[in-house]
């Protein structure tokens, strides 16, 4: 008996595939979606043909038809063949799992879409994922997703600065030119993982006017600065400043080994060729090593719980076990990103000791870490103070 691997039909969908991926790879977006479509429609066509009794080989058709509907941004009809499918009896298990976490990309991408329609933006998506550790799927410990949620928003903002070689922001909000060239937008998380998806909009109209700059461009750059971060080798970014708030920015996203293992970063707009890394603990450690580095002074260890911010006088204030408080001069472009999710959580600062305006010694802070990552319990109750 002549399997569907042999069809015809198989082979010349995957020949079409073929041929969409290349166009891609050229550039040539329209040409590929079309030929997307004509091999989604093959393929649906063989997963009809499969045998019933069969799942494992119809599960593995049906799933890459609905993957081909989805690359062809055909969500109706990607929606259509997923709900079919998962209605019948004839899928494996963990075809069910797969066809449904297609289908749940296929709701949020669609709504993305029909929202950039009617309010003429180009969206384009970029996701970090959590994994291990105590994330489960479509579950998570609310600190480890809110810190790293702020942090990821910001520094999609700071991207967009820097690609603009607008001047660095040492504290306050982006200006509204930026965010007219890179709004941020939230989406659902996908229960497959632990996924945080946001959305880089740029006008259309802004878009014709400044080609170089748009949603594309500051997806694509945030995810080779993040594979830059990880290798620790930032030359790219001049600015020292721009470099020590990216180096504290993805720091901060890595994962610790405890709370979180893996914390990944990709986007599923097929045109882009861009990287996708996947931090460990020990790129958390490397960047924080990166962070200290340069100085040349001898370090002190201060530890505690971080009470007050205050980027206006660039000043922390660290409370520490014995109810003693210690004030250390920041960088307030540097931590400015990052700092905000660490209040009245338990950290660590690696800071030296400066000479002030009025030539007084004063402690500042080269880093600050939390240590408590992912543990509600171990923040302190009281109000914090962030001016």
């Amino acid at each position: 008996m002549t399997s569907v691997f042999d069809d015809p039909i198989g082979q010349q969908s995957d020949e079409l595939s073929f041929r969409a991926e290349r166009a891609l790879a050229t550039g040539n977006a329209q040409k590929a979606l079309e030929l997307f479509a004509e091999a989604a429609a093959l393929e649906t066509q063989l997963a009809e043909r499969a045998a019933a009794d069969e799942p494992r080989v119809r599960s593995v058709v049906a799933l890459s038809a609905v993957a081909l509907w989805f690359k062809a941004r055909r969500f109706d009809e990607c929606e259509r063949l997923a709900l079919q499918l998962l209605a019948g009896e004839r899928l494996t298990d963990q075809g069910r799992v797969e066809v449904r976490a297609l289908l749940e990309r296929c709701w949020r991408e669609g709504d993305a879409e029909r929202v950039a329609r009617d309010e003429s933006l180009l969206l384009i998506p970029v996701d970090m994922k959590l994994d291990g550790g105590r994330i489960r799927k479509g579950l998570a410990p609310s600190a480890i997703v809110r810190d790293r949620q702020q942090i990821f928003a910001s520094m999609l903002v700071r991207t967009a600065e820097w690609k603009m070689s607008a001047p660095f922001r040492r504290r306050g909000e982006a200006k509204k030119d930026v965010l007219a060239k890179a709004g941020i937008y939230e989406a659902p998380a996908l229960a497959a993982s632990y996924g945080v998806c946001l959305y880089v909009g740029s006008s259309r109209k802004v878009t014709e006017v400044h080609p170089e700059l748009n949603a594309e461009s500051v997806v694509s750059a945030f995810l080779e600065l993040a594979a830059a971060a990880q290798a620790t080798s930032l030359e790219s970014v001049v600015d020292a400043d721009y470099r020590a708030s990216f180096l504290a920015g993805f720091r901060d996203l890595a994962p610790d080994g405890g709370g979180i293992e893996t914390v990944g970063y990709s986007t599923s707009a097929a045109h882009l060729r861009a990287p996708s890394p996947v931090f460990l603990p020990a790129d958390r450690e490397r960047l924080s090593g990166a962070l200290v580095r340069d100085n040349n002074t001898e370090t002190f260890v201060v530890r505690g719980v971080l009470k007050v911010v205050n980027l206006t006088r660039e000043q922390i204030v660290i409370e520490g076990d014995d109810a003693d408080t210690v004030t250390l001069s920041i960088d307030a472009g540097k931590f400015g990103d990052t700092i905000g999710p660490k209040l009245n959580r338990k950290v660590v600062v690696f800071a030296e000791t400066r000479k002030g305006k009025q030539r007084d010694p004063k402690p500042y802070a080269l880093d600050v870490r939390t240590t408590d990552e992912g543990d509600d319990e171990g923040a302190t109750r009281s109000e914090p103070q962030f001016d």
